[in-house]
């Protein structure tokens, strides 16, 4: 009986401290008509925030910002900074008119610049109207990258492909810029952007 009012007391001690140190900031909350996904978090230098995922909806209001979708229905990647107060700042979405495009990975280098990545099975596939990349393997699953600044210019944009499926989950980066990436392909090939990886007839992990 000693033991079990003595968890009991730590237990509610605990749940007090957690408590009182628990302080909420602000939310934020958003949507259209279909689905919109935020897949990926992460905040920079001055604690500005960016959020990236996917959203379906034609249109999605944000703040005074409106991200328009390039095929109402389907899914485009979104791109949101929030200042670090809650303040949208600025919406960017990537995508095409035939279909999908999924983002689930954001991450800032040590420069505040903004690297997204995820997979798109479309033919082509559009940043913010100023860069597009092509599917080598047709519609099949591909992994993008895609570079933006803090001020949400697109920098670059690149695609790694082999004939299967591939697709990226986590993305992060170094002191020098370098980005790195984690996912998992299927393809008979052993080739992932031409680099040699073992052949994977079921799923192998790449980084």
């Amino acid at each position: 009986m000693k033991k079990l009012l003595l968890c009991f007391v730590l237990f509610m001690s605990m749940k007090n401290t957690n408590a009182q140190q628990m302080n909420w900031g602000w939310a934020y909350s958003f949507g259209g008509a279909y689905g919109e996904s935020g897949n990926g978090i992460t905040k920079d230098s001055q604690g500005n925030i960016y959020m990236a995922g996917t959203f379906q909806s034609g249109s999605i209001n944000i703040g005074n910002l409106v991200l328009q979708n390039t095929a109402n229905g389907l899914d485009d990647v979104m791109l949101i900074k929030f200042s670090p107060t809650g303040q949208p700042i600025w919406v960017r979405n990537a995508g095409s008119t035939n279909t999908l495009e999924r983002c689930n990975a954001v991450a800032i280098d040590s420069a505040d610049n903004v690297i997204i990545s995820g997979y798109y099975a479309s033919l082509s596939m559009n940043f913010d109207s100023s860069v597009t990349i092509n599917n080598s393997a047709g519609t099949t699953d591909e992994i993008f990258v895609a570079k933006y600044n803090s001020n949400g210019t697109v920098l670059w944009a690149t695609s790694l492909a082999g004939a299967g499926q591939e697709r990226v989950n986590a993305v992060c980066t170094d002191g020098q810029g370098n980005i790195y990436l984690g996912g998992w392909y299927s393809s008979s090939t052993s080739s992932i952007g031409g680099f040699t990886v073992p052949s994977a007839p079921g799923k192998g992990g790449f980084v």
